[in-house]
């Protein structure tokens, strides 16, 4: 009888973490869950998959097991995937996009911060604006580079970096003669019929449960989708979004979309192109960040000395072994001979 009190510890400590293991495997009431459910719910899923796969696992085996995860969900009413991106739709018609989901099922990088100040330099008429929304995850030293070459071609360059890329920077201040964005981009499989139809591209600005409110029109046309890397949440711009606030804006600019996916069709090109940019240069698919920063600069010294965007794409192509293997390569759209221009 001594031991009594003993047993029933043991039994509710048993019963206790039983509960545990359930609230795990249920994810939508996990305590992660935001108060509209549906970030927390992404990010739930990713964590319980995570955690089934400790071990370790193959990368294709755990996408498929997070993809029939989110479908298990009520909440869910769809979701697809296209190469590295998953589409989630809600049962009230919003959705979410979740990119570089092979670097969200491994744990968290523990990359070095390192912060950059925005950085406006004097000089002629010509303009850069540099966007580097996860400097966090991606460092600086590869924009910081970019804009040295720009500068000694005549260019005055603005930087901004994280949180700073606000929606609202992307809606007013992208007329700049060279664009250049060193974010995510993802996919997004826009009305649920499991075919990805339009490129998105991240932007800094967090997505939180105020945004919909916030961003009202926005998400309502459709112009901002929730993009999802890793255990954060940024808000998304869709092609709609630059065809409606820019209207033949762009004085025959050079867009360069550092970042996956940005070339996986012509959709976002388009858009830039139709609103008076001169050429649009991007990835066909993934790009590990290495290839990506190593190539971004070399696309700049080349264009430096007055390559055109074909001929810098055609000396690029995969850029490395590993882009080869994602069958990944630089690519264009618009004006093949686009040339940065000289003061």
């Amino acid at each position: 009888m001594t031991f009594l009190p003993l047993r029933i510890g043991l039994l509710a400590v048993s019963l206790l973490l039983l509960s545990l293991g359930q609230a795990l495997t249920a994810g939508p009431s996990s305590p992660a869950c935001s108060s509209d459910g549906k970030t927390g719910l992404l990010l739930a899923g990713i964590e319980v998959v995570r955690e089934q796969h400790q071990g370790g696992w193959e990368k294709n085996d755990a996408a498929c097991k997070l993809l029939a995860w989110y479908r298990a969900q009520p909440m869910v009413a769809s979701v697809s995937m296209r190469e590295s991106c998953l589409t989630v739709r809600f049962t009230d018609g919003s959705s979410a996009v979740l990119m570089n989901i092979m670097d969200s099922l491994d744990e968290e990088r523990q990359d070095p911060i390192s912060v950059v100040p925005t950085v406006r330099l004097a000089g002629s008429g010509l303009t850069s604006l540099v966007l580097n929304p996860d400097q966090y995850a991606y460092g600086a030293r590869s924009c910081r580079e970019i804009m040295r070459i720009l500068s000694r071609c005549g260019f005055s360059n603005t930087y901004e970096a994280n949180s700073d890329v606000t929606l609202d920077l992307v809606r007013r201040n992208l007329t700049a003669d060279v664009v250049v964005f060193n974010t995510h981009a993802g996919y997004w499989d826009i009305d649920g019929d499991g075919v990805a139809d339009s490129v998105v591209i991240a932007t800094g600005e967090p997505w939180t449960n105020q945004t919909t409110e916030q961003y009202a029109f926005d998400c309502q046309q459709g112009f901002i989708v929730e993009g999802v890397v890793g255990a954060r949440a940024f808000i998304a711009f869709t092609p709609g979004f630059i065809q409606y606030y820019y209207n033949d804006s762009f004085p025959g600019s050079l867009v360069y979309m550092a970042t996956c996916e940005s070339a996986a069709d012509d959709s976002m090109a388009n858009a830039f192109l139709a609103e008076g940019a001169g050429a649009y240069v991007g990835w066909t698919s993934s790009t590990t960040s290495w290839t990506n920063r190593f190539t971004s600069v070399l696309a700049f010294r080349l264009l430096a000395h007055h390559l055109p965007v074909s001929a810098v794409c055609g000396l690029i192509r995969s850029g490395g072994l590993c882009n080869r293997w994602f069958h990944s390569i630089l690519t264009y759209f618009g004006n093949g001979d686009y040339r940065l221009p000289r003061t």
